[in-house]
């Protein structure tokens, strides 16, 4: 129980031992009253959100980016600049810095980046939908999950730090293939998310999964307020406060949404 409870403390940035005693809230939940997942992976809540928006009279611009937040506008990269009465932004608190000429707090730690490499296995032993390998002599942890709707493609993720024991995709594999006790040929790989190409999606310094480290019970608490001084601008997701992961971006998505209400339609 202590690894799981440690390594919920490294995904967050802080040193297990001095970790801020909050970030045992998570796998309490999770021990306490079990785990949940969506049928099908993450795209379909992506899914599912965007068809509940279309009836909602909801309208999308992709690949739109944008370049400055102001009270009441947007600006786009081609110059476009678009009104709102309220801007709902879903960045980190570093980027968000930047959008609205702010000032980045330089000196803050971000928690690790995230490798993920999907793999297609031909190993036919059935597979919990998660399996936690925790590495020995300072080897980094493993999370593997398998679906039951897709047995054979397996999701592998380890964090990435800057430290010399970080694998890299082929490392991975290697890695899941030794601590499941497979051969490695069973296993290859399909694709494969880095550092770089999250940082290069989100704009997150170093691909940080779970944005500003939570090292301390100020950096728990004192994250990025819902309301921003900029009226009208309301910031949510892993730098926001309550915090990281899908249940807290959750709630700061509900938060927003609180503040919102005497506006809905």
């Amino acid at each position: 129980m202590m690894q799981v409870v440690d390594e919920f403390a490294r995904a967050a940035g802080a040193a297990p031992e001095k970790a801020p005693s909050v970030l045992a809230i998570r796998p309490y939940i999770e021990q306490t009253f079990g785990a949940w997942r969506i049928v099908g992976g993450l795209s379909e809540l992506a899914a599912a959100l965007y068809e509940r928006c279309g009836k909602r009279g909801v309208g999308f611009r992709f690949d739109a980016e944008v370049t400055a937040i102001a009270e009441g506008s947007v600006t786009l990269a081609g110059g476009e600049r678009l009104t709102a009465d309220v801007v709902v932004a879903a960045v980190d608190a570093h980027v968000l810095a930047r959008l609205t000429g702010g000032k980045a707090n330089s000196t803050a730690d971000y928690s690790p980046s995230i490798l993920s490499v999907r793999m297609e296995s031909r190993d036919t032993a059935d597979r919990a939908y998660e399996t936690v390998l925790f590495g020995q002599g300072g080897e980094p942890t493993i999370r593997v999950r398998v679906a039951p709707e897709r047995p054979n493609e397996w999701i592998a993720a380890t964090d990435v730090t800057r430290d010399e024991t970080s694998l890299d995709t082929e490392g991975v594999r290697v890695a899941v293939a030794r601590r499941m006790g497979i051969a490695a040929d069973l296993l290859r790989v399909r694709d494969a998310f880095t550092p770089t190409d999250r940082e290069a999606l989100t704009g997150t310094p170093g691909g940080s999964l779970n944005g500003p480290a939570i090292n301390s019970l100020s950096s728990a608490i004192l994250r990025s307020p819902t309301v921003q001084p900029i009226k009208g601008l309301l910031h949510i997701g892993p730098s926001a406060r309550p915090g990281p992961g899908i249940a807290f971006a959750a709630l700061s998505s509900w938060n927003a949404a609180e503040v919102l209400k005497p506006t809905r339609l």
